[in-house]
């Protein structure tokens, strides 16, 4: 073989090892995708698998390519995971063309799979399809659970506006895909809210291994044309929202869960711009000494659909404090706090207030009701003496004594 024969040969095989390199990278970088669609155009949600975990509301795949079951039916039973051993029928299973999909709005707990002829089998399944049986008291039985879901706006501090805040999502599933909507809202503004740059797509993307099963960087607008966009559920977290680029700031998110069709609206009250503490009643002292404390209380109550984390601030003068408060929706509540007087008598103004209220009003310091009456020469004596006379009597008897003193002072008069 001659040199040039050589170097051919050791061309054609690097490039035929680039090329299976290619193609298994490509295959490596494939989702998951699961979407078998029947006549009726139903979508298949997961492959039923024995010993699985699934949720109510999914559609789930199985087939008998290889006839294992040698029927068209199959029956669904509880099954008692303590006794190791099934319960009642819950439905009968039909195949067609020796495939079928589960549908489990109503189910509950944990099943298998038997033949119709039988109870002392039960069929084992993986990835959907149909891998012979086992006895009973050997079986894997697969567990559907209702999943749960709330969805609330981001609790609020003082200095939150409602375009600062992101969506909650909670759950009792770790991984999922929801569908979001606002009646409010296109999916362009959808998309600029949640999508519009980098940091929001790493934190919203949806799953790609979740329905609607398409590619990773685009399923997010499966349904687009509805003006609804898919994102990333958690079970616990939330969606990282930007709302500076669109002019209508939404008071309503619909989510719903892609494939179990759970669903929860997230609603902002429509107060807008207003916080949302607002007080009902105060408590505040009307009058104290120079230098004592000012006893000051007010009624709190959160008037919005999400629990808020407030400030109440007392002022008295120059004089400020700051009490925090956590509120549900609905929840109300006291606050108090107190604030010195000043060391001079007088009126001071006091203002207690929210980010959504406030009220004010002003508190006596000392006797301000009092006038000091001054003595100037030349008063007669009787001033002296009727302050005197009104410390040693009772106010009642000042009258009646001054008289007597008056009767008397005329007599001696006379007899001079």
């Amino acid at each position: 073989m001659d040199n040039r024969t050589r170097l051919a040969m050791l061309v054609l095989m690097i490039v035929g090892g680039l090329c299976v390199g290619a193609a298994t990278a490509t295959a490596a970088d494939e989702p998951s995708v699961l979407s078998h669609e029947t006549a009726d155009q139903t979508t298949v949600d997961q492959h039923l698998e024995s010993g699985g975990l699934f949720w109510q509301g999914q559609s789930l795949w199985i087939e008998d390519p290889h006839g294992e079951v040698e029927s068209e039916q199959l029956l669904l039973r509880e099954y008692d995971m303590s006794d190791n051993d099934v319960g009642s029928v819950v439905r009968t299973i039909e195949f067609e063309n020796n495939e079928t999909i589960l549908e489990t709005d109503d189910l509950d707990g944990t099943y298998v799979l038997v033949p119709t002829d039988s109870r002392e089998k039960a069929v084992v399944i993986n990835d959907g399809v149909i891998d012979g049986t086992v006895d009973v008291s050997n079986a894997s039985a697969f567990e559907l659970l209702e999943q749960t879901l709330e969805v609330q706006w981001e609790t609020g501090q003082a200095s939150t506006t409602a375009a600062d805040r992101g969506i909650e999502v909670e759950s009792n599933r770790a991984r999922y895909n929801i569908n979001v909507s606002s009646p409010e809202l296109s999916f362009e503004e959808l998309e600029t809210i949640f999508m519009g740059d980098r940091s929001l797509r790493d934190d919203n993307e949806p799953f790609g291994d979740r329905q609607p099963y398409e590619q990773r960087h685009g399923m997010y607008d499966y349904y687009a044309d509805e003006d609804v966009i898919v994102l990333r559920g958690f079970s616990d977290g939330s969606l990282s929202t930007d709302f500076s680029d669109v002019e209508t700031f939404p008071e309503v998110f619909s989510v719903g869960v892609t494939d179990t069709g759970v669903a929860q609206t997230a609603a902002l009250p429509s107060e807008g711009g207003a916080g949302p503490l607002s007080i009902t009643a105060r408590s505040v002292d009307e009058q104290v000494e120079p230098g004592e404390p000012v006893e000051m209380a007010v009624s709190v109550e959160n008037g919005w659909s999400t629990t808020e984390t407030s400030e109440v601030v007392f002022e008295l003068g120059d004089a400020s404090t700051t009490v925090e408060v956590t509120l549900e929706p609905g929840e109300s509540t006291t606050v108090s706090s107190s604030l010195s007087a000043p060391s001079t008598t007088g009126e001071i103004d006091y203002m207690i207030s929210t980010d959504g209220d406030e009220t004010s009003g002003t508190v006596a310091v000392g006797d301000t009701g009092a006038n000091d009456t001054e003595t100037t020469a030349g008063d007669d004596d009787s001033g002296i003496l009727g302050t005197i006379l009104g410390i040693l009597f009772p106010q009642a008897l000042i009258g009646l004594v001054m008289s007597l003193l008056s009767v008397v002072g005329f007599v001696v008069w006379r007899r001079r």
